[in-house]
């Protein structure tokens, strides 16, 4: 079947998050668990897991051994040039000082920046975001885009898994007390433009672990503000802007630099 690996990833991806994202929605509606218990914690970490755990139920489905040797290769590709470390941090970052940066311009400068915490938190904030949502991209960047681009192009199979994505993320914009609280216009832009970054930097890399990065600073720029900044008012204004500033930063890079060709000396270990 032409695409039964992606949609045995698709179907065991919400079938695992979905079992337990609503069903913490429906735990936290009748009153039993709240937001902060440990219980509530547990249920939401392991349905976010849900993209990680996919691909090697696919994969022992379908039993391609040669795929998944392959997978395991590109899980693992660390070895790049440290331009791929870098590059993450600046573009999220950079998105969210722009934001900061025209919201200040359209206002009139009449928005107080002040320090949200000590610098150095950054670090231990920046591992929790790689395990909350740095190892969806086992699935997303992992499995699912590579067997997109098989048929399709890598804007099409970007803005595809893009709208797949957002459309996994829906409980989460429901259950009371989950970290999702962004308008839904807002939060459909900001997962579409990181959509088609990832894609770009995925094709450009074959690294899973990049991406996994990638997607930790994007969580981490915006669970900090701006390295720790935070504007005491205009939040919307400035997350609408930082989600524009996104999709048209992954328009760019796939249309202006399309896909390359992977030098395969940069594995650590040669793909058979």
């Amino acid at each position: 079947m032409k695409y039964i690996r992606l949609i045995l990833f698709f179907l065991f991806t919400f079938l695992i998050t979905w079992a337990c994202w609503w069903g913490l929605a429906l735990l936290v509606n009748l009153n039993i668990l709240h937001h902060g218990q440990a219980y509530y914690i547990v249920i939401l970490f392991i349905g976010s897991l849900g993209p990680s755990f996919s691909p090697f139920i696919t994969f022992a489905l379908t039993g391609n051994k040669r795929g998944f040797k392959i997978y395991l290769c590109r899980l693992f590709r660390w070895r790049l040039n440290i331009f791929w470390y870098i590059l993450p941090f600046i573009i999220t970052f950079g998105a969210s000082l722009l934001s900061v940066y025209f919201l200040i311009i359209l206002s009139g400068n009449r928005f107080t920046i002040g320090m949200n915490g000590p610098w150095f938190m950054l670090f231990p904030l920046f591992l929790l975001m790689l395990a909350g949502g740095g190892l969806e991209e086992f699935g997303w960047r992992g499995l699912a885009l590579p067997e997109m681009e098989k048929y399709y192009s890598p804007l099409f199979s970007g803005l595809v898994i893009g709208l797949v994505w957002l459309i996994w993320h829906y409980p989460l914009i429901v259950i009371k007390g989950a970290y999702y609280s962004m308008d839904l216009i807002i939060f459909t832009i900001a997962i579409i433009g990181l959509s088609l970054i990832l894609t770009w930097i995925y094709d450009h890399t074959q690294s899973i672990i990049i991406c996994m990065i990638a997607h930790a600073s994007y969580n981490m720029a915006i669970a900090t503000g701006i390295f720790g900044y935070f504007l005491q008012d205009g939040y919307y204004t400035k997350a609408l802007i930082n989600s524009i500033i996104l999709l048209l930063t992954g328009l760019f890079l796939l249309l202006a630099f399309p896909k390359a060709k992977v030098n395969m000396k940069l594995t650590q270990t040669a793909c058979p």
